[in-house]
């Protein structure tokens, strides 16, 4: 089981999450979890979306994020040239 922690909600927010968990029959905890997993799939859907040529530097960006966290020796310059 993943670890929980206590997080600072306005009253309304938390009224209205514990209505909607209540009416799907589910927990507070799962909704939200769900509910976030939906706003990221919809943050990448809304990037599949964009033209080509900004599709191509928002790739060159993340890839050059993710590289620099990899810290495996490889230079990101080769993976890059793929989308040149």
């Amino acid at each position: 089981m993943s670890e929980t922690v206590m997080i600072r909600a306005r009253r309304e927010t938390r009224d209205k999450l514990r209505e909607l968990s209540q009416e799907e029959g589910t927990t507070a905890v799962e909704l939200l979890r769900r509910l976030v997993q939906e706003h990221e799939d919809a943050k990448l859907m809304a990037w599949f979306d964009k033209p080509g040529a900004e599709a191509v530097a928002a790739v060159r960006e993340d890839l050059g994020a993710w590289d620099a966290t990899l810290m495996d020796g490889l230079d990101s310059a080769d993976e890059l040239s793929a989308w040149r």
